[in-house]
C-alpha cells in the first residue's frame, strides 16, 4: 500500500489523474461532486469559466418530485418539528432554501400542522414567482415567500429550518444575522450541512446546470458560535446520504449533518 500510494503520488501520475478528475468534476457525470480547497468564494468562482449559481427559474422544478415524499434524512427534521408543533397553536416558520415549499408540501403528510402557522420560503428570486403560483394553485395559504434572509432580524420567527442550503451562502451567516434579530428564534433545525472535524474552507460543486461555491465548516466552531449565542446542541445525526471527498485527499471524506439547536431558557 505504501508503494501504491506514492507511485499515485508521483508527480506525472498526479498530474494524469488530476487531470482526469478534473474532466470528471466539470462533465455532467460530475453532478455534486466537489473540487478544490479556496479561501473565498471569489477563489472558488474564479476557478472555473461557467459558475451559474441556483438563481436561475429551472431551479424550481429540480426538486418536483420531492413535493410528496421525504427521504431517511428528513426523519430527524419530522421527529423535532413534530414535537414543536405540539406545543404551539400559532407558529412562523423561516425555511431558507426551501424551494418551492418543497418541505411544507412533503412534511404535511405526515405532521399535523399548527391551526395559524406560517410557513415563509427564503430562497433565490427566480423561484419565488413559480413557488407562489404553486401554491396559490394548491391553496397553500400558509407558505409565504422572501428573497431576503434579512427578514430574520425583524420577524418574531419561531423556527429556523434549513435543509442543504446554508453553505451555500456566502454572507451573511446564519449566526450573524440570528444575533442581531430583536428576538432570536427558540428552534434552528438544520440539515444537510458539511461539517467535519477539520479546517474550515471553501470549495466548488457540481450543481448539474454550472457551480457554485460552498462553505466546509469546522463541527466544533460551527457549534460554539450557536452557543455564544444560548444555544444549545439537542440533537446531531448523520447524512450518510451526502458525502464530501476531494480529488487529492487533503481533506478526508465524510458524510454531512443534521442538527438542532434550542435557545437556552432563562
Amino acid at each position: 500500500m505504501g508503494s501504491l500510494s506514492w507511485i499515485k503520488q508521483w508527480k506525472p501520475i498526479r498530474a494524469v489523474r488530476e487531470e482526469r478528475c478534473r474532466r470528471h468534476f466539470d462533465s455532467n457525470s460530475g453532478y455534486g461532486a466537489h473540487w478544490g480547497v479556496f479561501g473565498s468564494f471569489a477563489e472558488a468562482t474564479a476557478s472555473t469559466p461557467s459558475v451559474v449559481g441556483f438563481n436561475r427559474r429551472e431551479t424550481a422544478f429540480d426538486f418536483d418530485d420531492r413535493l410528496d415524499r421525504v427521504f431517511p434524512y428528513d426523519y430527524p427534521v419530522l421527529f423535532w418539528l413534530d414535537r414543536i408543533f405540539t406545543s404551539a397553536n400559532a407558529l412562523l416558520l423561516f425555511d431558507i432554501g426551501g424551494g418551492v415549499g418543497v418541505h411544507y408540501y412533503a412534511y404535511r403528510k405526515y405532521l399535523e400542522y399548527p391551526a395559524r402557522l406560517v410557513w415563509k420560503v427564503c430562497e433565490v428570486a427566480q423561484v419565488l414567482d413559480v413557488g407562489r403560483a404553486r401554491a396559490e394553485q394548491s391553496k397553500a395559504s400558509a407558505l409565504r415567500f422572501t428573497s431576503s434572509i434579512e427578514e430574520l432580524r425583524a420577524s418574531a420567527v419561531d423556527v429556523v429550518l434549513s435543509a442543504g442550503a446554508l453553505h451555500y451562502i456566502e454572507r451573511p451567516s446564519l449566526w450573524e444575522v440570528v444575533e442581531h434579530a430583536e428576538s432570536r428564534p427558540r428552534h434552528i433545525l438544520l440539515n444537510k450541512l458539511p461539517l467535519h472535524d477539520g479546517n474550515e474552507f471553501v470549495s466548488l460543486q457540481n450543481i448539474g446546470s454550472g457551480f457554485s461555491p460552498l462553505h466546509v465548516w469546522n463541527r466544533g466552531r460551527f457549534v460554539e458560535r450557536f452557543e455564544r449565542l444560548g444555544y444549545e446542541a439537542i440533537d446531531v445525526w448523520s447524512v450518510p446520504e451526502r458525502t464530501f471527498q476531494l480529488f487529492d485527499d487533503t481533506v478526508k471524506s465524510f458524510s454531512f449533518s443534521g442538527i438542532y439547536l434550542r435557545l437556552r431558557v432563562a
